[in-house]
């Protein structure tokens, strides 16, 4: 239904905008640009939109 293709665009921009602020390749995020899987960038990407815009903020994995 029209309801469900807005969700998975919605949800297909989220995960798009989550990878492209990973400056790394991790799993099935491969990026050419960033081969390699880096352990200073063992982050969670929260994304969440805002007065109706996407915004994104990087969280610690782990103690913090």
């Amino acid at each position: 239904s029209c309801l469900k293709l807005v969700q998975m665009i919605k949800v297909a921009s989220l995960i798009v905008a989550a990878a492209l602020l990973r400056k790394e390749s991790r799993g099935a995020h491969f990026r050419e640009d960033f081969p390699q899987m880096k352990k200073s960038w063992q982050k969670n990407i929260a994304v969440y939109k805002e007065n109706g815009l996407l915004k994104t903020k990087l969280l610690k994995v782990g103690n913090s």
